[in-house]
């Protein structure tokens, strides 16, 4: 889901709920890390 798209869907919900900042840092927001399986046969996901 895009980011505007989370916004849209937030500000539905409550009106006014994201601020100038927090929309910016979401616009600028880029993930480190993401979850991999390590193996078949642990069967458990990393951070």
């Amino acid at each position: 889901m895009k980011y505007e798209d989370a916004v849209e869907l937030i500000r539905q919900k409550r009106r006014g709920a994201i601020n100038a900042k927090q929309l910016s840092y979401l616009a600028s927001y880029r993930p480190k890390c993401r979850l991999k399986l390590k193996s078949q046969r642990d069967k458990c996901c990393v951070q």
